[in-house]
């Protein structure tokens, strides 16, 4: 703009608006029919390179776990529902209902979780539901981005201002067909309705934001797209919002039905996998979740290894391809032993050979797109947030549940309830009968740091911190640590440091004040931090906080912990369960499942397959009565009077076979504990990974191969007493 246009402006239109601490990212209309040449509303380069930085804001707005809204153009045939606007622009013809045009592009993909709105209009708040859903979620601040700046950005900003939001809208993200208009518009928004910002300064905002202010959605605002693509050895409790410690109330006016045949109670990966598998076969499977959402963001992985995805294979086969283009398939796993001087040792084993070995690839995922995919396969009136489960009684052939926060008039009843809330687990004792000094959670004594970060924000002052495919296994003597850093798809890198820790309340957190100092305090407190033995420098790059100098033997390490915001750093006790001999009530009709069955250390990463086993277990138990009643009896009495024969059909397949992978993962995280492959050098690792290789071998001929004797894994005390 002009310096004489900037100063008739100045003084009647240089207000500046505050952002709030709770926003929301609105994508406006970045759909196929401003991307692509051929079609009539085609936005030019402006648009393309708005596109990327979209991306950019879409992945660090989940993340921060702010709500995302995406906006599309619906039209009927006639254009009817456009009015007038449909006839002044002909172009609108383009999003006629069914027209691929009118299609996300695959970068910007909702997930299930995400509300679309779907708008006749040029601003994204006439005549939908945008106001009143962004008023529930008690939005402050709108980041806007999408198409076209002149266009249906300039009118989705002036009627966020005039309905009480304050609109960012963020340059670099907004397109228009012409630079001039782009410029112009912006200059006129900023003068007048809105705040524009620059994209890093929308994203040093989105890392700034304290998470436990962050809004949630709403359960009866999550819609459920069928087989979203994605965009984006942690434990089900890794969410990225914590856990509140106190009792979830069901919103006024949400009620769950009264009767199903089958209550899953607990929204993790094992409850949806399990509501996917059974809903596919017919039954009417629900699932019941403590939090007000499925909260869908998290800083950890997990690595589906062969057995989960043979599990998967069976139980839900439309999942296996998800999760491989989801994550990092086919990694080559690292083990390194490093020592406080920095030289190392280090031996590979290449994990693609697991699809020839075991008919399965294997894939380290973002726990948040695995709960994505398999909520996207589960209709949104089968899950039922806002329900924890809290206690239950068992009459005849039916058990009625009762929830945390409400009275014991709130029920659903069912013909056969799966318990599968986490480590944690609210219900197990009511099944094992046990007090809670005999059957608590077993902590380990270790604690761990971890997050996701973007793969080139990582400054690191040798070589890259991990190949493409590279799944690097870092034990350091000193300080004595080990560390898992690895890419884990779109871009990505995850990273984990587990450490000693003999007092741990419990929980985990996130973005806790003075988190990340911690971190790199106890990294670098072998050479520049002080104490210890140390060795050189890191050079530039790969400092702490503060600049000052790095011991190379964690130089990598601390590059990732300094690349990532103070907001998404995680930190989680490690806890495991006692192994159980029945799983089960004595009428079968109430049933563990998951890591309230058999909470594992996660050292080799079994937790989530080991519920992936269970979900397929218990699926083949009740194909083999669908086999024998009919597909039509799915819903019967007949099925649901056999449905004990099928618990316990699935606790004989599962509970031998899940106390084996509880001991040798015990066994392992203490060797862990205890860093005895440091000191034991590389003869110890050796050793160890020798024990694993046959322990694998034998875990990952999914379904089991009965001529292959499981491996001798003795009692671990903590495990079996």
């Amino acid at each position: 703009m002009s310096t004489e246009l900037t100063a008739n402006y100045k003084g009647a239109f240089d207000g500046h608006l505050p952002v709030g601490s709770r926003p929301a990212l609105l994508i406006v209309d970045f759909v196929e029919a401003y991307l692509l040449p051929s079609s009539p509303l085609y936005a030019g380069a402006l648009a393309e390179r708005a596109l990327d930085s979209c991306q950019r804001l879409l992945r660090e707005a989940r993340a921060a776990g702010v709500p995302v809204f995406h906006t599309t153009v619906e039209y009927d045939d006639r254009g009817v529902s456009g009015g007038l606007f449909f006839r002044k622009v002909p172009a609108l013809k383009c999003f006629v209902k069914g027209n691929p045009l009118g299609r996300f592009p695959q970068a910007l993909q909702p997930l299930p979780t995400e509300v679309v709105i779907v708008k006749n209009y040029a601003s994204a708040f006439f005549g939908t539901s945008l106001a009143s859903s962004l008023c529930a979620l008690r939005v402050d601040t709108l980041i806007i981005c999408g198409v076209s700046t002149s266009g249906c950005i300039r009118a989705t900003a002036t009627d966020c201002l005039q309905h009480g939001f304050v609109p960012v809208v963020v340059r670099e993200a907004v397109g228009d067909r012409r630079q001039e208009v782009h410029d112009a518009s912006l200059f006129d928004l900023q003068a007048k309705y809105a705040e524009v910002k620059s994209e890093s300064e929308v994203l040093s905002y989105l890392h700034s934001l304290p998470l436990s202010t962050q809004p949630s959605t709403p359960a009866h605002l999550q819609p459920h797209h069928p087989a979203p693509s994605p965009s984006t050895d942690a434990a089900p409790s890794d969410y990225y919002y914590s856990a509140p410690s106190q009792h979830v109330m069901v919103p006024e006016g949400v009620k769950a039905p009264a009767f199903v045949q089958v209550a899953i109670i607990g929204g993790g990966l094992g409850g949806l996998a399990l509501g996917a598998a059974l809903r596919s076969r017919g039954l009417d499977a629900h699932v019941f979740e403590r939090a007000p959402d499925l909260r869908y963001q998290s800083q950890g992985v997990f690595h589906c290894y062969p057995n989960g995805m043979r599990a998967l294979e069976r139980a839900i086969p439309q999942v296996v391809e998800m999760f491989k283009k989801s994550g990092c398939a086919k990694p080559v796993c690292v083990h390194k032993l490093r020592k406080a001087d920095g030289t190392e040792t280090a031996s590979s084993r290449d994990f693609g050979l697991f699809e020839q070995q075991y008919q399965s690839a294997s894939v380290i995922i973002p726990w948040t797109h695995a709960q994505n995919h398999l909520a996207s396969l589960c209709p949104k009136e089968a899950i039922h947030c806002s329900h924890g489960g809290r206690d239950f009684t068992e009459e005849g052939a039916e058990v009625t549940v009762r929830f945390q926060g409400q009275p014991d008039t709130y029920t659903v009843r069912a013909h056969l309830v799966v318990v599968a809330d986490g480590a944690f687990s609210t219900l197990r004792r009511r099944i094992t009968g046990l007090p809670p000094e005999e059957d608590s959670p077993i902590f380990f004594g270790q604690k761990n740091w971890n997050a996701i970060v973007d793969t080139s924000s990582i400054v690191s002052p040798t070589k890259p911190v991990h190949a493409p495919h590279e799944l690097v296994k870092l034990v350091v003597e000193d300080p004595p640590l080990s560390c898992i850093m690895c890419p884990c798809g779109h871009g990505q890198t995850f990273w984990q440091v587990r450490v000693e820790a003999w007092h741990f309340d419990g929980r985990g957190k996130i973005g806790a004040a003075g988190l990340k100092e911690e971190v790199i305090a106890y990294l670098t407190r072998g050479g520049g931090g002080g104490g210890g033995g140390g060795g050189g420098a890191a050079g530039a790059g790969g400092g702490g906080e503060k600049g000052e100098e790095v011991p190379r033997q964690v130089a990598d390490i601390v590059a990732c912990v300094k690349a990532t915001p103070a907001s998404r750093i995680y930190q989680r006790g490690i806890y495991a369960r006692k192994a159980l001999k029945q799983w089960s009530t004595p009428s079968g009709r109430v049933v563990l499942l998951g890591d309230a069955a058999h909470a594992p250390h996660p050292d080799p990463g079994q937790g989530a397959n080991q519920t992936f086993e269970d979900v397929h277990c218990l699926t083949a138990a009740i194909d083999k009565i669908i086999a024998d009643i009919g597909a039509d009896k799915v819903q019967s009495a007949e099925m649901n009077a056999l449905l004990p024969a099928a618990v316990r059909e699935y606790e004989e397949m599962r509970v031998h076979r899940a106390t084996l992978v509880q001991r040798f993962c015990a066994k392992s995280g203490l060797i862990q504990r205890g860093n005895e492959l440091v000191k034991g050098g590389q003869a110890r690792l050796d050793e160890h990974l020798a024990e694993l290789e046959r322990f694998r071998d034998w875990l990952f001929r999914y379904p089991p191969d009965p001529t292959v004797a499981p491996p001798a894994v003795t009692e671990v005390e903590m495990i079996d007493e």
